[in-house]
């Protein structure tokens, strides 16, 4: 399911929720692929319905060699996954020192490991050509966080400012970099903080 279908069910999981526990404030918190599926549905007319989110690991610019890599990846007829990425490449992509995690992450992070949907990958790959315009259609608060150790895309300064700009349309919005840490973020010493002040941040918001 390509992550624009996944929207719609994601309104229909909200409309759920309401008929079963009432009018609830809704909070919305995505990683990676996640977090571009969180701004996609925070960019859709319906968004009146969320009161924020917070978003991290989300690629808004990778380096020439990992879009090339990206663009030339082409599924065989049929294929609806991509193999499982190896332990090997899920280090070096996605965590950051070592001292900043504990090797039981990556043994975690290894017996969770499954294949990736093709067209899911295939949004990711655009991500950076249309989040811009994306994220500009996005009246409510955001918080986006980038890994200080960030690997699989671009993640510096120039990367926040422009994050800033796309998302000028909310005062509350707010473009941060989580330092000491990779891409998985939550998987990191410094996880369960960072998992803290998404919430804290939620309460100031509503």
């Amino acid at each position: 399911m390509s992550l624009t279908d996944q929207v719609d069910l994601l309104y229909d999981l909200f409309a759920t929720l309401r008929l079963d526990e009432g009018d609830l404030p809704i909070h919305l918190a995505g990683h990676s692929m996640g977090g571009i599926l969180a701004l996609m549905t925070a960019a859709d007319p319906r968004s009146g319905q969320i009161k924020a989110i917070d978003v991290c690991g989300v690629p808004l610019v990778y380096d020439e060699a990992t879009a090339a890599a990206l663009d030339a990846r082409k599924p065989s007829s049929g294929q609806t996954h991509y193999p499982a990425l190896g332990r090997d490449h899920v280090r070096a992509r996605f965590y950051g020192a070592d001292g900043s995690f504990s090797p039981r992450a990556l043994e975690f992070d290894a017996a969770i490991s499954s294949m990736v949907p093709v067209l899911e990958l295939v949004d990711a790959a655009q991500a950076p050509r249309t989040l811009p315009q994306t994220m500009q259609r996005i009246a409510l608060p955001v918080r986006m966080t980038f890994a200080g150790e960030e690997s699989s895309s671009v993640a510096d300064e120039a990367v926040c400012v422009a994050a800033t700009t796309y998302l000028a349309q909310n005062p509350h919005s707010r473009v941060r970099i989580e330092p000491g840490c990779g891409h998985n973020i939550s998987l990191h010493h410094l996880g369960g903080v960072f998992h803290d002040s998404m919430l804290d941040w939620f309460d100031i918001v509503g």
